[in-house]
């Protein structure tokens, strides 16, 4: 009993150990060139509401498309342990689709104004 509470406790230690040798990163806006017209607070107050917006339909869209999906796999059947996994999947797919639409919209958004997104790493580098 001691031995495997030993055990235990060494691996628990080596995991908190490897989760805290991760890397990580921070993202920053950088500008394209110079000059830039726009300053970087600007820039990000005029775009983000924009790619929350466009984020926003796709996950609308891509929300009714699941539920389609779902109620076409699942038509007539009872809460059982696939239907649970379909609608994990279900919020997975709509939660990329927003997540890839608000990337885009707003990374087209700061280059209209001359900025980027560029991720440095903080801690933890190698």
């Amino acid at each position: 009993m001691k031995k495997s509470l030993k055990m235990i406790a060494v691996a628990a230690l080596l995991l908190g150990v490897a989760g805290c040798a991760r890397p990580q990163y921070e993202t920053r806006m950088v500008p394209l060139g110079s000059p830039h017209a726009t300053d970087a607070e600007q820039a990000e107050s005029i775009c983000r509401p924009q790619a929350e917006m466009a984020a926003a339909n796709v996950r609308d869209n891509a929300q009714k498309e699941e539920n389609y999906r779902a109620a076409q796999t699942t038509e007539g059947a009872y809460l059982d342990t696939g239907a649970l996994s379909l609608g994990y999947e279900t919020t997975k797919a709509v939660n990329r689709a927003y997540s890839s639409a608000f990337n885009s919209a707003f990374e087209s958004c700061l280059a209209q104004y001359g900025w980027r997104l560029e991720r440095h790493c903080v801690q933890n580098c190698r």
